[in-house]
C-alpha cells in the first residue's frame, strides 16, 4: 500500500492507526449498508471548526468522509470541515456519526450548498 507525503509526521503509532483505518474502509469492515455514494480513498489536509490541529481527511464521497485526527468531536455533533478541492478552499458542513478514540471520525455531510457539492464532484471525479 503506496503511503502519500503528509504535511506533518504524527509518528508511527499514528501511521499504524492510519493503516488499519485504511484497511478496515478498503474491505468493509466498517459497515457500508448505510452508504449511498462511493468512497475514495484521498489524503487532504482539513481543519474542523477552527481547530488548530491539523488533520486529514482519508475517505471522501459526496455524502460525507473520514478524518485521520488524534481529536475528534462527539458522536452527534455538528461541525464544519475546512479543506481544499481543486485549489479553492471548501467548507463542509456535517454531523458526526462514528468516533475512534485517538484515530480519527467519521462524518455525514449536512446541508451541501449547490456550487459546494458540485466543486466536490468535480474533484472525485478527478479522483478516479
Amino acid at each position: 500500500m503506496a503511503t502519500t507525503p503528509l504535511l506533518f509526521d504524527r509518528g508511527a503509532a499514528d501511521r499504524g492507526a492510519d493503516r488499519v483505518s485504511a484497511i478496515a474502509w478498503s474491505q468493509n469492515l466498517v459497515t457500508s449498508e448505510r452508504r449511498k455514494h462511493p468512497r475514495h480513498a484521498v489524503s487532504l489536509d482539513c481543519t474542523w471548526d477552527g481547530t488548530a490541529t491539523l488533520s486529514r481527511l482519508a475517505e471522501l464521497s459526496l455524502g460525507g468522509c473520514y478524518v485521520d485526527s488524534r481529536s475528534q468531536p462527539s458522536v452527534g455533533a455538528l461541525i464544519t470541515l475546512t479543506v481544499t478541492l481543486n485549489g479553492e478552499p471548501t467548507t463542509l458542513p456535517g454531523k458526526i456519526v462514528n468516533a475512534y478514540e485517538r484515530m480519527g471520525f467519521a462524518v455525514a455531510f449536512t446541508g451541501l450548498d449547490e456550487p459546494t457539492r458540485d466543486r466536490l464532484q468535480t474533484f472525485l471525479s478527478s479522483t478516479t
